[in-house]
């Protein structure tokens, strides 16, 4: 059952293989089936991972830069001390995953799908996240400062605390999201739909929410200065 590396692998049955510290550096597993499979340690650069099936896997410590998972599920998985610099995951999903040790640097998660996931205190400044559906998550702290989130929906998610300053976030959805204590100067909230959002002691020193849907939104001690 070892697999050669670069090998073919497109649409194969693997699951609960145990593959921990194998070499499947540019593999073509597009399509697989890994669920459950023990990956942790292994070299995965450049595998073509494209619509595979990751649910429950293990990834911890694993290399995938420069790794294709566009369309991936990766539902329970584990990527503790994991590497997706420059990854492409383009509409995966990702439910249900700690984050916050995950390298993402240039990583492209565009309209990718996350819930319930969490990035707390993370520096994503230099992940693509436009159009993403980031619903239910924790990102309380994290650096999202002029990063393009338009498009993008955060309904239910806990913000406090973030970095938006000159983010774009024009079409962007909050319902119902806490952003409590976040830095949003210089934000763009065009059409943005941020009914029931909290925005409690946030600054929003010239923030744009022109044309934006503030309804029964919570603006109590925020900094409006030039919004």
């Amino acid at each position: 059952r070892l697999l050669v590396p670069c090998g073919d692998l497109t649409g194969a049955n693997l699951k609960e293989f145990d593959l921990r510290g194998k070499d499947l550096t540019g593999a073509r597993l597009r399509g697989a089936d890994l669920a459950g499979v023990r990956l942790d340690g292994a070299a995965l650069k450049a595998a073509d991972l494209t619509e595979a099936n990751l649910a429950d896997a293990n990834l911890s410590g694993a290399d995938l830069t420069g790794a294709v998972l566009a369309e991936a599920r990766l539902l329970n998985t584990v990527l503790d001390k994991t590497d997706l610099s420059g990854a492409d995951l383009r509409g995966a999903a990702l439910h249900h995953l700690n984050l916050r040790t995950t390298k993402l640097t240039s990583a492209d998660l565009s309209k990718a799908k996350l819930f319930k996931v969490d990035l707390n205190g993370m520096d994503l400044r230099q992940v693509r996240l436009k159009g993403v559906d980031i619903a239910w998550s924790k990102l309380n702290g994290a650096n999202l400062s002029g990063v393009d989130l338009s498009g993008g929906w955060f309904d239910q998610s806990d913000l406090s605390g973030v970095s938006l300053e000159k983010a774009n976030l024009e079409h962007a959805k909050f319902v119902q999201a806490d952003l409590s204590d976040s830095n949003l100067a210089g934000a763009r909230f065009y059409k943005a739909e941020l009914s029931r959002a909290r925005f409690c002691r946030a600054r929003m020193e010239a923030t744009d929410f022109s044309e934006a849907n503030l309804v029964a939104s919570d603006l109590s001690n925020g900094n409006l200065a030039q919004a």
